[in-house]
């Protein structure tokens, strides 16, 4: 096998540097830290208020029953017959509480 003498030269210095290695120069950088900062609150706090910066209305509710109640209020203020819910879950829930609704397909 006929190696070129300029690879033969650039082999050479890989066995030298793979023989004699050289310490890591920023020993400090290298862990297994994570590169986000932790969140500062509880993720729907956090959605909320971005939300709402962006002039989104937003409303908490700790249940089911009390979501949809809220609904209802918002939907006689702003005199609402349809709504829009994909999760059909959901629609059970407000179609039995409240059966004048409709909802868009």
């Amino acid at each position: 096998m006929n190696i070129s003498p300029s690879k033969e030269i650039i082999l050479k210095k890989i066995r030298t540097a793979l023989s004699h290695p050289v310490p890591i120069p920023f020993t400090g950088t290298e862990g297994n830290a994570s590169v986000f900062a932790p969140p500062y609150d509880d993720l729907a706090v956090q959605f909320a208020e971005a939300f709402t910066k962006l002039e989104g209305k937003f409303v908490f509710c700790d249940n089911e029953s009390s979501a949809v109640q809220k609904l209802m209020e918002i939907s006689a203020t702003n005199q609402w017959n349809k709504l829009f819910c994909k999760e059909s879950h959901l629609k059970d829930i407000i179609h039995q509480s409240f059966p004048k609704f409709h909802f868009y397909e």
